[in-house]
């Protein structure tokens, strides 16, 4: 079980918060939003909240998915 956050950089506080919560950067996208008049790159950050316990469950086909509309 993991915990995301993306984060518009820079952004120094918002790093430094959650930095001290434990989470980790994970990746970057560069020049993906534009904010405050500029093109910003996004980072990924997560934390995980509790191991893994037991294996996923089967990947379904789109066939096998029943969906309420």
């Amino acid at each position: 079980v993991m915990a995301f956050a993306g984060i518009v950089v820079p952004n120094a506080a918002s790093i430094g918060v959650h930095r001290a919560m434990g989470f980790k950067l994970i990746g970057t996208y560069p020049n993906v939003g534009y904010k405050l008049g500029a093109w910003r790159d996004t980072q990924w950050w997560g934390k995980p909240l509790a191991p893994p316990t037991e294996p996923p469950a089967p990947i379904l086909s789109l066939s096998e998915i029943e969906l309420d509309l």
